[in-house]
């Protein structure tokens, strides 16, 4: 049976690359049973959904962004801690 033009289905085209990664990322994804081509997958996605394309937000990528900024204040309270203190000790100099 020949199936007219329109019903054809082609296989998609496919772009091969090389990368290259450390030897402690190759380790450890063999020892989890990472694929690669899983990985350059999610990895991409990833970076998409961070540079504003929201068809590849996730919530991995939330979890991600949380974080960051579970970081970025945890750095500023720090930094108010160390004016603080900076600020308490020329007081306490100009007193003297």
């Amino acid at each position: 049976m020949i199936l007219p033009e329109e019903e054809k289905v082609y296989p998609k085209a496919t772009n091969k690359t090389c990368v290259n990664i450390s030897p402690e990322f190759y380790q450890q994804a063999k020892k989890l049973n990472i694929k690669f081509t899983e990985a350059l997958r999610v990895g991409l996605a990833l970076l998409f959904a961070e540079r504003g394309l929201m068809e590849y937000d996730n919530n991995l990528l939330i979890t991600r962004k949380r974080n960051q900024l579970i970081t970025q204040i945890q750095d500023l309270a720090q930094e108010i801690e160390e004016l603080k203190q900076k600020n308490a000790q020329t007081k306490h100099q100009g007193m003297s």
